[in-house]
Parts: structure tokens; sequence; C-alpha cells
């Protein structure tokens, strides 16, 4: 056994061969993807340094060592950063959601786009009609690349507030195409579990309601 502690990210074979072994001690790993070419992403936070929690977003090559590592902070000074799901598109840009802080005590849910140079390309968010925290979700890319987000977002139902799923359409450029909301009749929470894109072009979406 190694003497060691903390997380790691290893890279094994077909075969169980390990290929590389690279301790991750800098963040806190939460999600891993690798590209056609074996470029292998990881997505995490950190709350080291000067602005509370942020999402940590790594590139290493195929050989596990590290090419680019960027911060994404919604607003400097506020410390609730926290990342949710990542994929990355058919052209190789990497996406993310998270819950980011925009305003004192309150999270919105963001969508970002990095390129694989390591350069943010844009980033969206979402904030219910409560003006409250909304949390980031799981999405998926349709066949043209389009990106499908589901939210959780609190909105104010009837003088009560609540969760609803919320599912926003983005095109590769950033623009937002279709957003369609879920409600239960009961009018208190629902959230999304997941959604996933068939070759049949519909979404489908898993979500808890009451």
């Amino acid at each position: 056994y190694l003497g060691q502690t903390g997380y790691f990210l290893a890279c094994y074979s077909d075969i169980g061969a390990q290929l590389f072994f690279t301790n991750v001690s800098t963040f806190t790993p939460q999600m891993v993807r690798v590209n056609a070419s074996g470029d292998v992403y990881v997505l995490g936070s950190s709350t080291s340094g000067t602005n509370g929690s942020q999402v940590v977003l790594q590139k290493l090559n195929s050989s596990g060592v590290q090419v680019w590592k960027k911060t994404y902070n919604a607003l400097a000074g506020l410390n609730a950063d926290l990342p949710a799901h990542m994929e990355i598109d058919a052209s190789g840009d990497i996406y993310f959601t998270a819950a980011c802080e925009r305003t004192v005590g309150n999270s919105d849910a963001m969508l970002v786009k990095y390129n694989s140079s390591g350069t943010r390309v844009w980033s969206k968010y979402i904030n219910g009609s409560a003006n409250s925290n909304d949390g980031a979700g799981k999405f998926c890319f349709d066949g043209s690349g389009n990106i499908v987000v589901a939210y959780t977002v609190l909105n104010s139902n009837l003088g009560v507030y609540n969760y609803d799923v919320c599912m926003r359409k983005y095109s590769p450029s950033g623009s937002t195409l279709a957003t369609r909301y879920y409600k239960g009749s009961g009018n208190k929470h629902d959230n999304p579990e997941n959604i996933y894109f068939a070759p049949n072009g519909r979404f489908y979406l898993i979500a808890q309601t009451s």
C-alpha cells in the first residue's frame, strides 16, 4: 500500500495495467471526462486563496501531465461556487454547471463553457423568481451540439416559495433557444435528477415531484 492520503487520478488499461497515477493535492476533484485524443479533464473545487470556494477545471494530457488548470469564481470575494456536472462536446469544448454565489447569500445556477486551450468562452446563469438559492444540474447535448440543462430553480408560486424543474436549451454560442418549467400539481418542491438525449431526437427527464 502507498503511504499517502488525499485524492488521486489513476488511468488503467482494459486489462488492468496502471498507465499513470497522479496526486490531486490543490483541490477536491469531483468528476473526470476524457476526449477522443485521450486528454483528461477534472472538475472540482478549491477553498484556497482569498475568494473562498471556487470551481476548478484541470486539463491533463494522456500521460497524466497537467496542461493547464483554471479556477472559476462568479464574483470575487464571495465564497460559494460549487460544481455539479461536466461534459465535453463533439468539438472538444468543455462545459460545466455550478451553483455560484453571484450576490451575497444567494446562489444562481450557472452553465460555463471553456475551449480546449483553457479559455473561458462564456457563462450563463438562471435566477428563479424567489431571488434565492438555485441549483445547478445535469445536462446533455442534442444532435446539433445544443446544450439542454435541467436546473433546480426557487420560484414564488402563488405566494409559496418552492423549487421547480427548469429545462433550458442553449446553442453552442450561448444563446437561449428554449425554456420549459415543470411544476408539480401539489405546488411543492420538484427536483431534476438526470436528462438524456436519445437517438430518436427526444429528451428524457428524470425528476422528483411533490
